[in-house]
């Protein structure tokens, strides 16, 4: 899952591991978007948040620089980029175990982020980051429909901007748009045009 991390006057791009930490994430992606105040911990900073999760997934004593992490006890979002005042040597050690749950890009820019300042977490939507003419040149027009009766088709977008079919019951996604293009994602759910012929148009 794609998420923005927006704070001081940049954004940065990251990732949740929906796969090692199911219920974290679910449990952050329900509460998104989320906004909370630093309180910075050597090259660690952290924020509170009403998100409650009690169960330990993928929980690590020590993490890596850019891993982003739900500290349980805390309620609190964790990003870590750099040594915290408790690691030894050359690890990086938490005040406690935490669920390391995703990765940031652009790690060092947090260096400059200090206690109050505003962060807010949402989630990195497909409108964002590409236009819908890119795909219209494809010969689709983007509508909204109940696609129940439509099924095998059509093709469809999620909100992470991946394209996605129905065929024989079972859902097939491309990977995100913005990051292998239209044509790629096309490909990667066997999508062929000929297939809308009688619609002519896409479902969001």
């Amino acid at each position: 899952m794609k998420i923005k991390i927006k704070v001081k006057d940049f954004e940065v791009e990251a990732e949740l591991y929906e796969d090692i930490a199911p219920k974290t994430v679910s449990a952050i992606a329900k509460a998104l978007p989320i906004k909370g105040v630093v309180n910075r911990w050597g090259d660690e900073i952290y924020f509170e948040t009403d998100v409650i999760v009690n169960e330990e997934e993928n929980s690590k004593e020590y993490v890596e620089l850019g891993d982003i992490a739900y500290w349980i006890s805390g309620r609190a979002i964790c990003i870590f980029f750099g040594k915290t005042p408790i690691s030894d040597d050359d690890k990086i050690k938490p005040v406690s175990a935490v669920n390391v749950i995703g990765k940031v890009k652009d790690w060092e820019k947090f260096k400059d982020v200090w206690d109050g300042e505003i962060i807010e977490i949402t989630k990195n939507n497909f409108s964002n980051n590409i236009s819908n003419k890119e795909i219209e040149k494809y010969g689709v027009e983007f509508i909204a429909e109940n696609v129940d009766e439509l099924k095998d088709t059509y093709i469809m977008i999620d909100p992470e901007g991946r394209f996605f079919s129905n065929t024989n019951n079972k859902y097939i996604f491309s990977q995100p748009i913005y990051e292998i293009g239209v044509e790629k994602a096309l490909e990667q759910i066997n999508f062929k045009q000929e297939n809308l012929a009688n619609i002519n148009r896409m479902f969001i």
